[in-house]
């Protein structure tokens, strides 16, 4: 049956259905866990690495639940976890930087090594003894 042989008004309860139904389809997909709109984040969605994530939900830095072979963890609770962390100072010093560019003293090093007549030997090839490919 063709839609030529419907009458216009069942063509237009149809049009209607679908747009009904894909509206609940939308909002079943924004509030599913994969979905932009859900109150959940996995591995994938996470705003940290995905090792990360799953190692701060076995070790209990919130709560997580698997589902299948999804971890899920409530949006609320990461992201007061890490609201929470984002207060605590960090643990390490920060680095202070180098005296010099870095290549001054290997330069020096190099030009004392070359004026004493120290001088590195000549590269040899990956396979010793066989003739390159």
């Amino acid at each position: 049956m063709a839609t030529d042989d419907l009458p216009p008004e069942v063509i237009a309860a149809l049009a209607t259905l679908l747009r009904y139904a894909g509206g609940l389809m939308r909002e079943a997909i924004e509030a599913s866990p994969s979905g932009n709109g859900g109150g959940f984040y996995d591995a994938k969605t996470a705003p940290m690495g995905r090792t990360a994530f799953l190692r701060l939900a076995r070790e209990g830095a919130f709560k997580a639940t698997k589902i299948g072979r999804k971890v899920l963890a409530r949006k609320e609770d990461v992201d007061a976890w890490i609201e929470s962390r984002a207060t605590i100072a960090p643990h390490r010093s920060p680095r202070e930087a180098p005296a010099s560019d870095g290549y001054g003293d290997a330069l020096a090093l190099h030009e004392a090594n070359r004026a004493a007549g120290h001088h590195l030997p000549p590269r040899r090839s990956q396979r010793a003894g066989k003739a390159r490919r």
